[in-house]
Parts: structure tokens; sequence; C-alpha cells
């Protein structure tokens, strides 16, 4: 019985020996796919920028974990940037004990922003290339178009940006153009909305955002969590409209071009693209075939469109889409330029009365 005892043991010694070899294995496939040199390259940069102790460690771990290939774009790629201190933010809710308005968060957010600067990531003043909401600079206007409640819709809210740091951006009201009171109404803290802001002579940019609670700022003026990402659209010729039709929506994978239906209703309307709502997640790049209502005697058009950004709305209520149009047949883009046409001249014509 003892030699069996022993060759026991010893399968035993060798199967941990061979779980610790492939869990070894494992740990450093997660950490990414970075070369030596590459890591060598990050840390030369590193010191060249006089980073170190538990600043440098803290982006090391950050860059590890996100499986960087080329470690050092956290420090030279401002997008790369924007990412580590959106992590970086998330943390303080969930970690740290630096809650909104005080002291400690606000040194963090500080911290922040001194490395930013070390980094040379600060924002620039145009015509250089926005990369993320913290871009936005002072004095830039901005719409606001919160969630609709389930009571009904709410009216968009035009401000200006007072103040930008690592966390948010603070907004600030138009004396000549004032928010309407049901805007206010509807902007409550925590609800998700889409912030929208334009540079003269370029594009129409727009990111998915949420509305934050500060206890040092208060109505009529705003704060808005910085999105994940920004959507450049081409600027328009009208302004993108209120639109809620039902529609089916026939959506092609990029990846597998695999098929499927999805029943959704459009959320808004413009010479570029439509918002849509859907119950089910659907990826950046699908196409969606649709017939896309006008209503009236309008009747649908066939349209095809790209799905550009994909945001969870509140409360687990579904998805919200942003696509751009890429297929439209010239006689359905007469039929939605005097559609979009006619919309532009009624809300003119209500703004007009107001």
């Amino acid at each position: 019985m003892p030699p069996v005892t022993d060759a026991h043991a010893a399968l035993i010694v060798v199967a941990i020996a061979l779980v610790a070899l492939f869990l070894y294995e494992l740990l450093h496939a997660r950490e990414g796919a970075a070369s030596a040199a590459a890591w060598d390259r990050f840390h030369g940069i590193a010191g060249d920028r006089g980073l170190q102790g538990t600043e440098l460690a803290t982006l090391e771990a950050w860059a590890r974990r996100a499986a960087l290939a080329d470690p050092a774009s956290v420090l030279i790629d401002r997008a790369v940037f924007d990412r580590y201190v959106r992590d970086r933010v998330q943390d303080l809710d969930r970690i740290e004990e630096a809650p909104p308005g005080s002291e400690a968060r606000k040194s963090r957010l500080e911290e922040l922003a001194r490395l930013r600067r070390r980094l040379g990531h600060a924002p620039l003043p145009p015509p250089a290339p926005l990369v993320s909401s913290r871009d936005l600079l002072p004095g830039v206007r901005v719409t606001v178009r919160p969630d609709a409640p389930a009571s009904g819709t709410a009216p968009p809210g035009r401000l200006v940006v007072a103040w930008v740091d690592e966390e948010a951006v603070e907004l600030a009201p138009i004396d000549a153009d004032p928010a309407e009171k049901a805007f206010y109404e509807a902007a409550l803290s925590g609800r998700g909305c889409w912030a929208v802001f334009g540079r003269p002579g370029e594009a129409t940019y727009r990111f998915r955002s949420r509305i934050l609670a500060r206890p040092s700022v208060a109505v009529p003026s705003l704060v808005l969590a910085h999105g994940e990402f920004l959507v450049k659209e081409e600027r328009r010729r009208t302004p993108r409209i209120v639109h809620k039709f039902p529609v089916t929506i026939r959506v092609t994978d990029p990846a597998t071009s695999a098929t499927r239906s999805v029943e959704a209703e459009t959320t808004d309307l413009s010479w570029g693209g439509i918002g849509v709502a859907s119950r089910d997640p659907i990826a950046r790049g699908s196409l969606l075939a649709l017939d896309l209502p006008l209503g009236g005697q309008a009747g649908a058009i066939p349209v095809t469109a790209k799905v550009v950004a994909q945001t969870p709305q509140e409360g687990g209520r579904g998805f919200l889409l942003n696509t751009q149009f890429t297929n439209v047949s010239p006689a359905a883009r007469t039929q939605l330029q005097v559609f979009l046409g006619a919309a532009h001249h009624k809300l003119k014509t209500a703004t007009a009365q107001v």
C-alpha cells in the first residue's frame, strides 16, 4: 500500500505544478501583449516626464490592466490618457472615501489635472482636434437634452461652459436665452442626457452624459459628467427634431454579417441620421435597414444607417443608438428634405410666437 500512496502524492505534486504554471502564464497573458522593449519605452518616457513613486506605479498598473500593446500610449496619446482619467474618476466613487464636494475629492482631481499638464494633454484652442468632452473650453455654448421622463417629453436647454475639470463640465445659464422651467424640472441629478455643441465652420459634436449633483452648484447652473467619447457630425442644414415612431429594424452585424430583426422606436431625426431607442443592445458599426416613417401622406422611406454610438438608458430601459445615414436613394432624400424643411419651418414659427 505505501508505494500506491507515494504515487498518488507524486501525481498531486505534478498536478499542482501544472496548475501553477497555467495560472502564471494566464496572469502574464492578461498583462497584455506588450513586449519588454515596449515597457522599456514606457519607463524611458515616464523618466523624461519626471514620473515616479505612486504616480508612476498607478499608471503602470492601469496600462497592464488595460492590456495596452504600447504602454507608453497612456503617456503620449491624449485619447488613451482620457481613458485612464475616466477610470480613476470612477474609482473615486467605488473605492476611495472622497464624496462629491469634499476636499479629498478636489485634491485627487487636481492631482489628475497636474498630471495632464505635465504630460502635455491640456485642452488646446481651435483648430486643434477634439478628443473628449474634457477638451471643452469656457465660453462654448452647449445644448443639453435630458432623457424624457415617464410623464412626457423634456425640452432642451441652452447653456454655456463655465468650468471644466477632470470629473465634469459645469454649465451656466445664458442670460439672453434662459432655459425653460420644464427643462430644469427634467434635468434631475442622475438623469441621462445628450450634450451637443459646435465648432464654427467645422462640425457639430455630441456626447452621452448624465447630470451630476455638486454641493457648490445649484440651479440655474448644471453639472454634467464627461462622456466616454465624442460623436462628430457634419454641420446640419436643419436642426435635430423630435421624431417618435415604432419601427422594425433589420440589423446586420459588422463582424459576422449575420442579420436579425429588432423592434425599436425612433427618437429624433436630422439630415445626417436618426436616433433610435432599442430594448436590445446593437453594437457600434452595425448597419440598420428600416422603412423610416415620415408621417402624414409622406408614408415611409427606405434608409440604411450605421450605428456610431450605443448608450444604456437609465433604469435598464434599453439602449439609445446614435446613427448616421449610409444609403438613402435620391427620391428618398428629396422626401426627407421636404419633411425636415417643413418641420424646421414649423419649429421656427413656434419659437417666434413664444
